[in-house]
């Protein structure tokens, strides 16, 4: 059977969202008979099994791999499903996210209608108290340079299959593996359409117990990081694109992994000298782009480990309390409230 889009789930520990992600995808206005379901479950250890095999059970359509081993991250999972994909068109989600009911819809028209390589829209955030969305802070840059400076997620994108199998475009064996994928996709497009008033992907900001398929902040997940960042930033260079702003936004998002993480003192110093490492690798002039990480960054940079230290401990207190984290998240981004879940 020739299907029109396959829609590949890498999966971890999901069972408390795999469904409600699943039922998003059967009960599209588009036909779910010409959706092909890719799940690969990277050695759960909780329901999430059952629950494929429950649905692979019920639907032709619906194709399951298990890894004997986890392989610590989406990568893995996600090329073994890209060679096995035989839709037209190729989708990426999220084992806790959720899609509008006309998603599949609304990309497929665009990029069929388009003969586009890649279609991308906007998405929504997923807070336990409801749905938030944000302004288009795009409007006066192209898709591709928003893609460049930042490194999208690979989902609330449709993909051209023929374009990414031909072209051998992968997830490397790393983490930060999406922005990755998505420079390299884009920058390679021959076209590319962007939906700026269209939010049909939902990504759920808080995940309900779901464990990452990162799993946790751990030491040897930095240097991944830093690998997948590494990637990107050879990438971008050896294909004449100014990676500079990839660079500086990649910044605040290393000390908010590092936030989460709980280690010995020595371990922390040591993830900090990788950070302040990381800058010095290059020869970009160092921008980080909010206030707070800035002053926390000049720190690191001058190896005061002790202040560093500190004010990272008040900055974890704020970043694990879920109310003020939700809100100093809501308020950066000028998120605006959509509906309740």
């Amino acid at each position: 059977m020739g299907y029109k889009i396959t829609i590949i789930i890498p999966v971890y520990n999901a069972e408390k969202t795999l469904e409600r992600a699943i039922d998003s995808i059967i009960n599209q206005s588009f036909d779910f008979n010409d959706i092909e379901l890719i799940l690969i479950d990277d050695n759960s250890n909780d329901g999430s099994r059952e629950i494929i095999n429950k649905y692979s059970e019920k639907y032709e359509n619906v194709i399951k791999y298990f890894l004997e081993k986890n392989s610590g991250g989406p990568s893995k999972p996600r090329n073994i499903a890209i060679e096995k994909a035989t839709g037209k068109y190729l989708m990426f989600m999220d084992n806790d996210d959720k899609l509008d009911s006309d998603y599949c819809e609304t990309l497929f028209n665009a990029i069929d209608e388009e003969k586009a390589d890649v279609v991308r829209c906007r998405y929504s955030y997923k807070f336990l108290d409801g749905v938030y969305s944000r302004p288009d802070a795009s409007k006066e840059r192209t898709i591709l340079t928003n893609v460049i400076e930042s490194g999208y997620p690979m989902w609330a994108s449709i993909f051209n299959t023929k374009f990414i199998q031909q072209n051998n475009i992968r997830c490397p064996l790393c983490l930060a593996e999406d922005g990755y994928f998505t420079i390299v996709a884009y920058t390679k497009a021959n076209k590319i359409i962007y939906l700026p008033n269209y939010y049909g992907y939902i990504h759920t900001v808080e995940s309900e117990g779901v464990q990452s398929l990162g799993h946790t902040t751990k030491l040897n997940n930095f240097e991944r990081v830093f690998e997948g960042y590494d990637l990107t930033i050879r990438y971008l260079e050896e294909n004449n694109y100014d990676a500079s702003y990839f660079f500086n936004n990649k910044i605040p998002r290393l000390y908010n992994a590092f936030f989460k993480f709980v280690g010995t003192k020595e371990e922390k110093i040591q993830i900090l000298s990788m950070i302040r490492d990381y800058q010095l690798n290059y020869n970009y002039q160092i921008n980080v782009p909010l206030l707070p990480w800035r002053i926390l960054n000049n720190f690191v940079l001058n190896k005061k480990w002790t202040i560093s230290i500190f004010i990272c401990r008040i900055a974890s207190v704020v970043y694990n309390h879920r109310n003020l984290k939700n809100f100093i998240f809501k308020r950066n981004f000028n998120l605006k409230f959509i509906s309740k879940n």
